[in-house]
């Protein structure tokens, strides 16, 4: 099982694209760590981009926003450490039958190469 980290960016999404095409669809799933500040375009994209692909699209959040953890911990943090507390638990309730990959994008730069 691929277990693509899925933002609903373009990156991800070419990312989602190339671990279907090299694994089939069967054997990948899209993992969205719901901060609940996201963008209502990004939530429609979301939904879209699942019908496109053919894949599952596993959305978790723990229903609190990123400024709420940070109250609840009496801490000063960023949303990536909200998502990693939320990956960490759904591998260890969720996929723990599984062999997982993280598949992630890495953007380059669109500069010209000289």
């Amino acid at each position: 099982m691929r277990i693509v980290m899925y933002s609903g960016g373009c990156l991800s999404w070419a990312a989602a694209m190339r671990t279907i095409e090299r694994h089939g669809r069967d054997n990948v799933r899209l993992l969205f760590t719901d901060t609940r500040m996201e963008d209502e375009d990004l939530y429609r994209f979301l939904d879209e981009s699942e019908k496109q692909l053919g894949v599952e699209l596993v959305r978790i959040a723990d229903g609190r926003n990123p400024w709420e953890v940070f109250k609840d911990r009496r801490m000063i943090g960023n949303t990536r450490h909200d998502r990693r507390h939320l990956l960490g638990a759904l591998q260890r309730l969720r996929c723990s039958q599984y062999t997982s990959y993280r598949c992630c994008a890495v953007q380059r730069s669109c500069a010209p190469q000289s």
